[in-house]
Formats: C-alpha cells, structure tokens, sequence
C-alpha cells in the first residue's frame, strides 16, 4: 500500500504526487481512516467501454477525483491508496495493509454477460454495447469480520445516491449465467458477493461501489462527467463522516459530525 506516514498533522489532508504515485498523509487524529482500491490494472484492465477505454482508467479517474475533493472540502478523512495507475497487484496485495483502516473502498465500474452485449462501428472499430443495465451498484461480503458495519457502509452510500436521483442497477439480480446476486437491501441497490476476495479478505470493513455501467453509451457518457464525479465523491464524504449516526425515522441521515 502506498501510504506515507508521518506525526499529527493539521486539519488538512496533504496529498503528494511524485512519478505518477499518489501518497496521501493522514490528516489529525481521529480522522477517518478510507482506503482507495482502484479495480484493475494495466496487466488486468477489467471491461472495455462503448467508447473503447479500459475500465481500471475510469476507476483511477474516479480515486484520483475523490482525493482531489476531500482535500477541497477540508474533511477529517485520512485517505490512502492500493496502488499507483502505472502498477499492477494481486488482489492479496490490495488489502495486506488495511487492518488499521475504518473503511476498504474498491471502486469499479461496470459491465454486462456477453448475451447483452452488442458491437456497434465507432471510431471506425467494433465497440460492445448494451442498454440492458444502467447506474450504479454496491457489494459486500458476509465473509469479511466487519461484515455488519461493511453493510452499513454500503447501506449509507446507497441511500445518498438514490436521495441524488441517480439510478440503481438491478442488473446483476437478474437470474442468468453470471449474475442472480442476492440483494441484501435492494432500496440502497445493495447486493451479497460473498467470494469476492478483496472484500472477504479485508481487515476492516469493506464495500465495492460500480460507478456505472460503461458498455451502456448513456452511463459512460457522464461517469467522467464533473458533475457525477463530485456527486459520486460527495456521497463517499458523507457517508465516512455519518457513518456513527442513526437514521431519523424518515429514513434522512443526521449531519451534525458535517456541521
């Protein structure tokens, strides 16, 4: 893990950039702890776009967007990273550090079973293509230790979504080859993926978010977008910094730790 530490800091998070490398310093303490696991790699670079583009560049974009936004909004969020854009790990390496953490977010985005997808010219080349899903999606693992907060984390995050008016997708809940996840709360579009290693395997809890669907040519068009970064990653914030509060009995969120 690529995770520099030093003695207290200030209120400030201070992210480093050196060759590429994103180090982020633990901002003071009893800050939030969040690990960063962008899904994928140059050696395993996850689902192609409808626009040709490999999905671990999405999944940087979207870590490297998130940490660019804790530090504008000055939030107690110390935040560390699993591994560089240019580097490549085993998934046992991913989460090997992150026993000190309060949370493991693995960002990904998504896809379809090969029966749903199409390939439309674009560019010139054959592109894979589907309508058949659309919006974001969470998972957890009933296997990891801290399976009760990991779904509360997941819980949280889904609602503050869906309180965006950003669409959940039911996709993977549908019963054929690959898919036929089981919902765990299906208003927060929160599935269980027990064999998935990185969240079983963690030593904190831990949730995997799919920003989005990037062979559906509507999802992949603003996944990128300012706009649904800074949402995505404004949700990220609220959901480390509510994380010990109850729900009112509107189901509403209390943000007195934001205040």
């Amino acid at each position: 893990m690529l995770f520099l530490k030093t003695g207290v800091m200030n209120k400030l998070p201070l992210l480093i950039m050196a060759a590429g490398i994103f180090f982020a310093i633990p901002s003071s303490v009893g800050a939030f702890s969040l690990v960063l696991d962008p899904g994928h790699s140059p050696d395993s670079p996850g689902a192609t776009s409808c626009s040709g583009v490999e999905e671990y560049h999405y999944n940087d974009r979207l870590a490297r967007h998130l940490y660019d936004y804790i530090l504008r909004c000055n939030t107690p969020i110390s935040v560390s990273v699993t591994r560089s854009p240019a580097r490549s790990l085993r998934l046992s390496e991913r989460v090997v550090s992150t026993g000190s953490s309060d949370l493991f977010l693995s960002i990904h985005h998504d896809s379809v079973q090969e029966k749903h997808l199409v390939r439309l010219a674009r560019n010139g080349k054959s592109m894979p293509t589907s309508n058949a899903a659309s919006g974001f999606s969470i998972f957890v693992s009933s296997r990891n230790r801290f399976y009760p907060e990991s779904l509360r984390y997941a819980r949280q995050l889904g609602r503050f979504l869906m309180a965006k008016g950003y669409r959940p997708n039911y996709y993977h809940s549908l019963d054929i080859p690959g898919e036929a996840r089981s919902f765990i709360d299906k208003d927060a579009c929160v599935y269980r993926y027990d064999n998935l290693f990185v969240l079983a395997n963690a030593n904190c809890p831990a949730i995997l978010l799919e920003a989005g669907v990037i062979v559906n040519p509507h999802d992949e068009g603003f996944v990128s977008t300012i706009t649904y970064l800074d949402a995505i990653s404004q949700a990220i914030v609220s959901m480390c910094l509510t994380s010990d509060l109850p729900m009112n009995p509107t189901g509403a969120f209390l943000y007195q730790r934001l205040q």
